[in-house]
C-alpha cells in the first residue's frame, strides 16, 4: 500500500465506509501480521463490555500460539455453532440487549478465527476480504454506542479507531 492509499483509511472510516477502510488497513498487513491485529480488536470489544467466556478465551490463546493457527477452521465452526443456536433461540423469542451483543461479537470472534486460519494459507482457505468486515463490523458497534448514547461512547469512535490502526508491537 502506498502513503495515498493509508491516508484514504481514516476518511473512509469516518465518512461510513468502513468496509473499504478495512480493506486498506488489512491489506496492508503482513500476512503474519493479522491474526494478532485482529484479535486486538476483539479484546479492545471484550474489554469494553467486559464480556468473559472460554470461546472467546480460546480463540484469543490460539492467536497467541502460532502452533494453533490451523486450528482456526473449528474453532471458527464452534462459534457459529453457538451463532446458530442463538439464531434458532431468536426465531422463537426477542433478544435480549445481552443476547444481542454477544451475537455481534460472536461475529467479530468468527472473523478473527477465518483471518488467524487463512494466515497459514491454507488450501480451503475463507473469503479473503474476513479481515475487511471486521473492521465494517467495530464500526457498527460504534455506530450504536453513538447512537443510543451509551457511556463513553465519545471516545469510543476514537478508541476504536486506534485499534485498527495503530501499529503492532
Amino acid at each position: 500500500m502506498n502513503n495515498i492509499h493509508i491516508k484514504q483509511a481514516p476518511v473512509l472510516w469516518a465518512t461510513g465506509k468502513p468496509f473499504d477502510a478495512g480493506r486498506i488497513i488489512f491489506e496492508g498487513l503482513p500476512t503474519e501480521s493479522r491474526p494478532k491485529w485482529a484479535s486486538r480488536i476483539l479484546k479492545f470489544l471484550l474489554r469494553r463490555y467486559r464480556i468473559e467466556s472460554p470461546q472467546f478465551d480460546y480463540v484469543l490463546k490460539m492467536v497467541d500460539n502460532k502452533d494453533l493457527w490451523s486450528t482456526g477452521h473449528q474453532a471458527f465452526c464452534n462459534l457459529r455453532d453457538t451463532t446458530l443456536r442463538l439464531d434458532e433461540a431468536g426465531q422463537k423469542r426477542e433478544f435480549s440487549e445481552e443476547e444481542s451483543l454477544l451475537i455481534a461479537i460472536l461475529a467479530i470472534a468468527e472473523l478473527v478465527c477465518k483471518v488467524t486460519y487463512n494466515a497459514t494459507s491454507p488450501i480451503d482457505e475463507f473469503d479473503e476480504d474476513s479481515g475487511w468486515w471486521i473492521v465494517h463490523c467495530l464500526r457498527g458497534f460504534v455506530d450504536y454506542a453513538v447512537e443510543n448514547k451509551e457511556e463513553g461512547n465519545e471516545s469510543f469512535s476514537h478508541d476504536a479507531w486506534i485499534a485498527i490502526s495503530a501499529p503492532l508491537d
